[in-house]
């Protein structure tokens, strides 16, 4: 008899050791999550909060620990905010088959029409459905706040515009020659070259000179018949070969006005007449021994 009850000593006091080591074990785990827990409300983590004191609100953890994290437990599921889409397409028609990224990450849960747990804050939504634009929102969540509604509209995608219509070719279709615009004030002819203008104005000078040589050349005729003076220049007193000497510088003023206003005149008309429709380009030309200027116009 004291062989099989010291064999029941042994696997008892086994069983303690193995209960003991477990509980061990069953604290550890409830004082991590608690300790995880308290971090993570800091960080404003409640969905975290609220895994970590679900494990330390477990029968098994010691009884002020478990009261302290059901009681904050209570409150994360308060203070925790969810939202709730509602997704249609263009025409305002429901859709269902949405996938939704939260964050960058893809959510795996229902996306239409449930509540969705999230940490309250700033949070990036994007939504994707077959055939339809991918939107993208952004949503701020606060706290306490429960199932908030948001209807967010997906367009359809555009189709790609189609080129635009070639017409064929006909046997009769032409196109209009293109027509050189003329800058304003001028003609096709060149009209606005500048030497008509020059021989208009030179001619005008020789005419005015003419004019002048035509009233010296009177005044000269009437000195000289005032002028009692003979053939010869000889005059009978000092007032008449004064005269005289007016006379003749009058009609020397006559010839210079005459034979002037002549040049000017012949010249102006024919730069008028030959001044060419295109401007005129002016360039040196050398020789060995000689040198000029080349006018190259078109007349």
């Amino acid at each position: 008899m004291a062989r099989p009850r010291s064999l029941l000593l042994a696997f008892a006091g086994a069983a303690w050791l193995a209960g003991r080591d477990a509980r061990a074990q069953t604290d550890d785990m409830c004082n991590d999550a608690n300790e995880k827990a308290v971090a993570l409300h800091k960080e404003a983590k409640l969905v975290d909060e609220r895994n970590a004191l679900a494990i330390c609100s477990a029968s098994t953890c010691p009884d002020a620990m478990r009261a302290s994290c059901q009681t904050r437990l209570v409150a994360v599921n308060k203070a925790l905010p969810s939202i709730v889409f509602a997704v249609k397409d263009g025409a305002g028609k429901d859709l269902t088959d949405v996938k939704l990224t939260i964050d960058g990450a893809s959510y795996t849960g229902h996306v239409v029409g449930t509540a969705i747990e999230l940490d309250p804050g700033a949070h990036d939504f994007r939504f994707e459905a077959p055939g339809q634009d991918a939107v993208s929102k952004s949503f701020v969540l606060v706290e306490t706040q429960k199932e908030r509604l948001e209807t967010v509209t997906i367009a359809a995608a555009a189709p790609p515009p189609e080129p635009p219509p070639v017409a064929p070719p006909g046997p009769f279709t032409t196109s209009p020659p293109a027509i050189p615009s003329t800058p304003e004030g001028s003609s096709a002819a060149g009209s606005s070259s500048p030497w008509k203008a020059i021989g208009l104005v030179t001619a005008g000078v020789g005419v005015v000179g003419l004019g002048l040589g035509t009233v010296f050349g009177l005044q000269a005729s009437s000195k000289k018949n005032e002028a009692d003076c003979g053939a010869n220049g000889i005059c009978p007193n000092a007032m008449d070969l004064a005269t005289l000497h007016d006379a003749l510088s009058a009609a020397n003023r006559s010839t210079a006005f005459f034979a002037a206003g002549g040049i000017l005149a012949a010249g102006g008309i024919m730069m008028w007449a030959l001044a060419p429709s295109a401007p005129v380009q002016v360039a040196p030309s050398v020789g060995e021994r000689t040198a000029s200027l080349v006018l190259r116009g078109t007349w």
